[in-house]
C-alpha cells in the first residue's frame, strides 16, 4: 500500500472493520459496472433537499449546489478525476450559491496543496489497477482527507460527494439507488463512527435494507453466530448493562487483556449483535435488540 496512505495513523481494528465491511458490500451486490439512471426522489434525499428548509438558508443553497452536482455527475459519463484541481472544483460547486462560504470557496487553508496533491496521486495510483479494491482505497481516502481537512468550511460534505463520485466512476453505480450521501451526512446510529469503517458500513447497511424493504442492522448475519464462553458473556453483560463504556466492560472482566476484549467487541460488531455510539473515552456499547 503506498505510504502516502499512512496506515499506521488507523487502529487495527479499523482498518478490520473496514475490510468486512467491504466484503458485506460485495456480497450484497454494492459492485455493479452498469450505468444507471439515478432515481430522482433519492437525488434529492442525496442533495439534501428533502432535509434543507425550516429557516436554515445556507443549507437549502448547499443542497442547490450539491444538486446540480450530482445531476451532472449523473449525465456527462465522464466519471470523476481525482486531483487538486478537481477538489477545488468540487468545493466550488457545492458552496456556488452559498454568499457566506464566498470567501472560502475552493481554497485550502494554509498550505496544504502539496499534502492534498500527494494523497490523491496515490488513490489514483491504486484505483487505476485492474484488481484495484475501489471501496477500501476510497473509504481510506476519505478517512486521510478528513484528518487533513484542508478547507476552513465543508470538509465533511465534500469529501462525501467526492466518495460518491469516485465510487459511481470505478463501477459502484448501485450507489445510485440509495441515499449514501444522506446517510452519510446524518448516520443511523448503528453505523460505524469510525472514519476509516464508515463508508463501506454504511453503504452495506443501505444496499441490506434496500434488500429487505426494511431498516435492518448493519451486522452482516440475520442470526446469531457461534459465541465462545467469553464472548457470550460479553454479550450478556452489554445486553444487561447498556449503555457500557469499556472501562465498565474490563472492571467486570478482570482476567482479559484490554485487547482481547476489543476484538470480540469488533466480532461482535460485525455480526450485528452489538451497536457502539460515541468517539474515544465517550464511546459506548449497547446490544441490538433481538440479537
Amino acid at each position: 500500500m503506498d505510504n502516502h496512505f499512512n496506515l499506521g495513523q488507523f487502529a487495527e481494528d479499523g482498518i478490520l472493520a473496514c475490510m468486512s465491511a467491504c466484503s458485506r458490500v460485495d456480497h450484497l451486490g454494492g459492485f455493479n459496472n452498469d450505468p444507471q439512471t439515478p432515481d430522482p426522489e433519492v437525488l434529492r434525499q442525496n442533495a439534501g433537499i428533502d432535509r434543507a428548509g425550516g429557516g436554515d438558508e445556507r443549507q437549502t443553497q448547499i443542497a442547490e449546489g450539491t444538486f446540480l452536482f450530482l445531476k451532472n455527475l449523473h449525465s456527462d459519463g465522464g466519471g470523476y478525476s481525482l486531483s487538486n484541481a478537481s477538489i477545488k472544483k468540487t468545493h466550488r460547486e457545492l458552496f456556488q450559491f452559498s454568499p457566506r462560504d464566498e470567501a472560502y470557496r475552493g481554497r485550502y487553508r494554509d498550505e496544504l496543496d502539496m499534502k492534498v496533491s500527494a494523497l490523491c496521486e496515490a488513490s489514483r495510483r491504486v484505483l487505476e489497477r485492474p484488481d484495484a479494491p475501489a471501496l477500501f482505497i476510497v473509504s481510506l481516502f476519505r478517512a486521510c482527507f478528513l484528518e487533513i481537512m484542508p478547507f476552513i468550511t465543508g470538509n465533511g460534505h465534500t469529501v462525501n460527494v467526492i466518495a460518491y463520485a469516485l465510487l459511481y466512476s470505478y463501477g459502484f453505480t448501485a450507489i445510485s439507488g440509495i441515499p449514501l450521501l444522506a446517510a452519510l451526512n446524518d448516520p443511523p446510529e448503528n453505523i460505524s463512527a469510525d472514519p476509516l469503517a464508515q463508508l463501506p458500513d454504511t453503504i452495506a447497511y443501505l444496499l441490506k435494507s434496500r434488500n429487505t424493504g426494511q431498516l435492518v442492522s448493519s451486522g452482516p448475519d440475520s442470526f446469531e453466530p457461534y459465541l465462545n464462553p467469553r464472548r457470550r458473556d460479553l454479550l450478556e453483560f452489554i445486553r444487561g448493562r447498556a449503555p457500557v463504556k469499556i472501562s465498565d466492560i474490563m472492571g467486570h472482566f478482570t482476567d482479559e487483556s484490554r485487547n482481547t476484549i476489543k476484538k470480540d467487541l469488533l466480532f461482535l460488531r460485525e455480526k450485528g449483535l452489538i451497536l457502539h455510539g460515541g468517539e474515544g473515552r465517550g464511546m459506548v456499547y449497547r446490544a441490538i435488540a433481538g440479537g
